[in-house]
């Protein structure tokens, strides 16, 4: 009897285990939220930069009004240079990141920047706001988009 019952112990102790270990606060939510106006065509996972792959999409979401947000993983090389003044660009079926000006702060996991629908979308954003406050608009579309998205 003592067998079937730590035998059940150590059973119900691993499916717990495994149970809590997935279900840990944020795990679905880490890495960062670019939104979009409409559903990006994105045809691979990877995520670019000047032709280097610099992090992965991990879930793609499509929400209220077509607005639809990607949550990316950075490369941790890559994420030590990321901040407020970059935003996200479809470029041939890639997503791929841009920089909007030179200075920033750095992103917490979870935070949100806007993605364009294709880089000359990205480049008229850029033109637009040469003579504003080019970050902060970028992170006021992200985050109206985030309101629209539900």
């Amino acid at each position: 009897m003592s067998r079937i019952t730590s035998f059940l112990a150590s059973t119900l102790v691993l499916f717990m285990f495994v149970i809590l270990a997935g279900c840990q606060p944020g795990a679905s939510g880490q890495g960062i939220w670019a939104y979009f106006k409409t559903p990006p065509p994105v045809y691979q996972e990877a995520v670019y930069w000047r032709g280097k792959v610099v992090g992965k999409i991990m879930n793609q979401e499509v929400g209220h009004g077509s607005v639809a947000r990607i949550n990316l993983a950075l490369d941790p090389s890559f994420e030590a240079r990321f901040g407020t003044n970059w935003a996200f660009f479809i470029d041939g079926g890639r997503l791929t990141a841009g920089q909007l000006s030179l200075s920033g702060t750095p992103l917490r996991p979870g935070q949100k920047v806007s993605g364009f629908n294709s880089r000359a979308a990205f480049n008229w954003f850029k033109f637009k706001t040469l003579l504003n406050d080019r970050v902060g608009k970028a992170m006021r579309r992200a985050e109206q988009l985030q309101l629209r998205f539900g």
